[in-house]
């Protein structure tokens, strides 16, 4: 009985709280819209730096949106990391060629909004297996020079996909994908080789990998784009998968490659440890 009369206290309190930070630190219309988005399953818009953004109701998106735009998610605090990586983005520029930043598992595409207000003249590449999920996406990535929708898995090869939607209860950012060997999945499997070859003068540049533990298939070979890369944001999925492991082709991965590791909350990001000159 005391469990039970206390619940709604504490959801009311985090609703408050999340509702106040929302509020000050986004605005009004976030704060708005966060709100909206529990009571509804209908679709959903905000402001955010004078454009309008999508997510569903009663889903994962408006969660992905708030860690991205109101906590930071993405932002590199380090004045020294982020010089850096001005740097290597305008030595790109200045080559004529584009820096190409990969979302992969891009959901409803709050990163993909992130880097494009801080990098504006680089290439998005939002790669997103889920196609209602695509939907929603695609009317995000419309407010986006330069950005890509790929309707797709990501892996070391190319081929076909199933869906996992065992987690799908638990929001959309759930659904991962199993290659299908031998088999026509449901969804293309598409490598970063083959996204960077229809970019022309694409560089990869930032990395962005969240993909509910097929990184075990990202990470199995075929890593030039990651000699490239300057940034590397990693989302592992061993905790829920512990006889899996699938992070262990990614750490074997960066442990071999001159890379210095940066914790930031629920992920990791890796910057390319450049000595200390920094040259591009």
């Amino acid at each position: 009985m005391g469990r039970t009369s206390k619940e709604p206290i504490a959801i009311f309190r985090s609703a408050l709280i999340h509702f106040l930070k929302d509020l000050i630190k986004v605005g009004p219309g976030f704060a708005l819209a966060g709100l909206r988005q529990g009571k509804t399953s209908r679709p959903i818009s905000f402001p955010w730096r004078g454009k309008r953004w999508t997510v569903r109701g009663r889903d994962t998106d408006f969660a992905t949106m708030r860690e991205a735009l109101r906590d930071g998610a993405f932002a590199i605090h380090a004045p020294m990391i982020a010089e850096q990586l001005q740097r290597r983005y305008r030595a790109i520029l200045e080559a004529e060629q584009v820096p190409v930043i990969f979302d992969l598992g891009a959901n409803a595409g709050a990163a993909s909004i992130w880097f494009a207000r801080e990098y504006p003249q680089a290439a998005i590449a939002a790669v997103e297996p889920l196609p209602a999920t695509c939907e929603v996406l695609a009317r995000n990535l419309a407010h986006i020079p330069g950005s890509v929708l790929v309707p797709a898995a990501i892996g070391s090869r190319p081929g076909t996909a199933w869906l996992d939607t065992k987690w799908l209860d638990e929001g959309s950012w759930g659904v991962s994908t199993m290659r299908a060997e031998g088999e026509t999945g449901e969804v293309p499997i598409r490598t970063v080789a083959s996204i960077l070859a229809d970019i022309p003068g694409g560089v990869p540049f930032i990395i962005k990998c969240n993909i509910e533990g097929a990184e075990a298939d990202l990470f199995a070979g075929a890593l030039e784009w990651l000699d490239e890369a300057e940034l590397v944001f990693m989302a592992t999925h061993d905790d829920f998968m512990p006889d899996a492991r699938p992070s262990a082709g990614f750490q074997q991965a960066m442990a071999q490659r001159p890379f210095r590791i940066l914790p930031l909350g629920d992920q990791i990001a890796y910057v390319r440890d450049r000595g200390a000159s920094g040259a591009s």
